[in-house]
Order: C-alpha cells, then sequence, then structure tokens
C-alpha cells in the first residue's frame, strides 16, 4: 500500500507541470488503443519526464497484448530511474524467466545488482549478457566497473579493452 500512495504521490506531483494538460489532452484511450500506440505513448511520457504515467501505459500496452519483454525491460528501467530497485529487479527477473536469453534483461539486472552493492551477483549477471551478446560495448563496460568495485584490476583492463574496440567513442 505505502508503494501505491508514493505513486500516486508522484504522478500527482508530476501533473503540476505546467506541459501536463496539453499532453494529457493528446493521450489514446488504453481501453481502446492499440498495443503499440500505447507502448509509444509510455516511451513519450518517460522521454518528456513523466515516468509515473509512463508505467501506466506499459501496463496498459502490456494488457492490450503488447510484447512483454521489452515493455517488461522498459518498466524495470523506469522504475530504475525512479530509485525504485526491488521493483526493477522483478521486472528484469520477470523478463529473464520468459526469455533467458535476453541480454538485456541480464544486464539490466546486473545494474540493479550493482547499484545495490551486490557486486559479485552484478559480475555474473554481465557476464551472462557478454555471453548472449559478446559485441555490446555498454555491457562490457558495465562488467568492468563491476570488476572496478571487487578491485579485479586485471579484468577490469581487460574489459575496457574490449569496450574501446568495439566502441571507439
Amino acid at each position: 500500500q505505502h508503494d501505491n500512495w508514493k505513486s500516486d504521490q508522484l504522478i500527482e506531483i508530476e501533473h503540476r507541470d505546467p506541459q501536463w494538460p496539453e499532453i494529457q489532452a493528446h493521450l489514446p484511450d488504453p481501453a481502446t488503443a492499440s498495443a503499440e500506440t500505447l507502448e509509444m505513448t509510455g516511451d513519450v511520457l518517460r522521454a518528456r519526464r513523466f515516468p509515473g504515467d509512463a508505467l501506466d501505459y506499459y501496463m496498459y500496452a502490456v494488457r492490450r497484448g503488447g510484447e512483454e519483454v521489452p515493455l517488461l525491460n522498459k518498466m524495470g528501467i523506469t522504475e530504475l530511474t525512479l530509485g525504485n530497485g526491488d521493483r526493477a529487479r522483478f521486472y528484469f527477473q520477470r523478463v529473464i524467466k520468459l526469455k533467458k536469453k535476453n541480454s538485456e534483461g541480464w544486464n539490466n539486472l546486473g545494474a540493479v545488482e550493482y547499484m545495490n552493492g551486490h557486486d559479485g551477483n552484478a559480475v555474473y549477471d554481465y557476464r551472462r549478457a557478454i555471453k548472449l551478446n559478446k559485441k555490446s560495448a555498454s555491457y562490457h563496460s558495465n562488467l568492468a566497473t563491476a570488476y572496478i568495485e571487487q578491485k579485479d584490476w586485471n579484468n577490469a583492463r581487460k574489459q575496457f579493452d574490449i569496450a574501446l574496440r568495439l566502441d571507439p567513442n
């Protein structure tokens, strides 16, 4: 119940933004809009800094038959930006339960573990992400950062080298 109160408070604060009435006037009806439209609305709301409403629209999209794995990843990322690590973890764990080979889900779960100071779990999750997608510079960089927390300088350097080879920028 406390979480619902916090969510309601967040949305109430978001809706004080002078942009809200104009945005609200263009929101699709969750009962009739397509899952794709609802997901895109969630993306726009998140980009416009209305994360509470974005979460609602992602959930509407799931209910209307939207692709669950990408929507759950977006919901987890949104929760993570709101500082709700436990809720983010729930969404990312659901992603990898639904699709064990989802590298983004493993990487995102690693980010939650890293942010919560569980460096060993973060290393495990990042390594799983890399095993599934060896070409992601950000996954290698994330793993390197987790290795730094463990003071494993050698592996950190190796991962940063790989990340820089994959994406020099």
